[in-house]
């Protein structure tokens, strides 16, 4: 229980309709499993995962990539966790897949506008926002203010 334990998945598909799952830590994997099984079209697709730098986080980011979706990473991390963040991206490069990660505070409005905007930037306007078919919100710490 508690806000610790649970974490969000949202699908988003084609027709513009969303298929939301909240998972606790004791039924995420066979949830996960049958959502993720009936899944096709990843291909040059992102998923865009809040918290991606560790914890269930990084282990989504490298089934999600493993399953074909690019990565775009949200986290706040400091110095000394950053070697664990670039191999996480190595590791997901290394699988074929592009990243776009984001050392922010995901609860400052102005950042997560800036981190879209530059997302957009980077991948293009035709693969831009419109192509991420998974969000993830997974983080662990900081500010409880709601961000999706």
């Amino acid at each position: 229980g508690g806000w610790w334990g649970v974490f969000f998945f949202f699908f988003l598909n084609d027709t513009a309709t969303t298929e939301i799952y909240t998972l606790s830590l004791h039924d995420a994997l066979p949830i996960w499993s049958i959502a993720v099984s009936n899944a096709s079209g990843f291909e040059g697709k992102w998923a865009l995962i809040l918290g991606a730098s560790s914890g269930f986080g990084a282990a989504t980011a490298r089934h999600l990539a493993s399953l074909g979706l690019d990565i775009f990473g949200v986290h706040l991390d400091r110095r000394a966790t950053m070697d664990a963040v670039e191999e996480l991206k190595s590791e997901i490069t290394g699988l074929g897949r592009k990243t776009f990660f984001v050392n922010i505070n995901a609860a400052d409005d102005e950042l997560r506008k800036k981190a879209l905007a530059d997302f957009v930037g980077q991948v293009g306007a035709g693969h831009g926002a419109g192509s991420i078919r998974v969000l993830m919100h997974s983080l662990a710490f900081g500010d409880r203010k709601s961000v999706v």
